[in-house]
């Protein structure tokens, strides 16, 4: 075998190896990502590695109480999320059971109007999963709801990968059959991923007005 057979199956393999690595890279990305949950729609699980990548902007916990159950509640904005397909910011939300006589059913994240989602939990999980997820009709709210979350328990990590690109405290609640206490979260903010029709036809409607107007002027 000469020098440049040798050579150009080396220069081939390493090709065939740098496909099948990137390959490979984009297929575990896209096992990364949650299910795409728009408003009204109703999703399983599912159980994902992510967030991948990135790192924390801003984390809060806030404690919360009521007749049925004290816990609290912890939030965080991650950037750079390289499963998140929406090309936004991914928040992730944690909360423990920590006294009271009852357990909770789940809880419902506010803020989310507007904007592109995707939803799941992250495995390995480090607490209870959810069974299901829902949205609200208006898109506002992201419901995640469990079998039971009993005192001295905590949910797994939910994972909300969004198309939002800044965000701000907004308020949850957390559900149970006799009390539903608030909490301070963090959310999405700002400018929407994707403009409702109404707020389209409205930008549409001013332009064309100012592009009337500059004609008059000329003329």
């Amino acid at each position: 075998m000469n020098a440049k057979f040798k050579s150009t199956s080396l220069s081939m393999a390493t090709c065939c190896f740098g496909a099948l690595a990137m390959l490979c890279l984009q297929i575990n990305v896209s096992h990364a990502q949650g299910l795409p949950l728009a408003p009204g729609g109703l999703v399983p699980g599912p159980g994902i590695p992510s967030p991948v990548g990135g790192s924390p902007i801003a984390s809060i916990s806030i404690p919360f109480s009521s007749a049925s159950f004290t816990g609290i509640l912890t939030s965080t904005v991650i950037g750079g999320d390289i499963s998140n397909p929406l090309g936004g910011l991914t928040f992730t939300y944690q909360y423990s059971i920590t006294g009271g006589p009852d357990s909770s059913g789940g809880i419902s994240l506010g803020g989310f109007a507007g904007f592109l989602t995707d939803v799941g939990y992250q495995i390995p999980a480090t607490g209870v999963p959810p069974a299901f997820e829902n949205r609200s009709a208006a898109g506002d709210n992201i419901d995640f709801f469990f079998s039971g979350i009993p005192v001295g328990s905590s949910s797994a990590l939910l994972v909300v990968q969004t198309s939002a690109q800044s965000f701000g405290i907004n308020t949850s609640t957390v559900l149970d059959n006799t009390g539903s206490p608030y909490v301070a979260e963090l959310a999405p903010v700002g400018t929407v991923g994707v403009p409702e029709p109404t707020s389209a036809v409205v930008v549409l409607l001013g332009l064309g007005v100012m592009a009337s107007v500059r004609r008059f002027r000329k003329q």
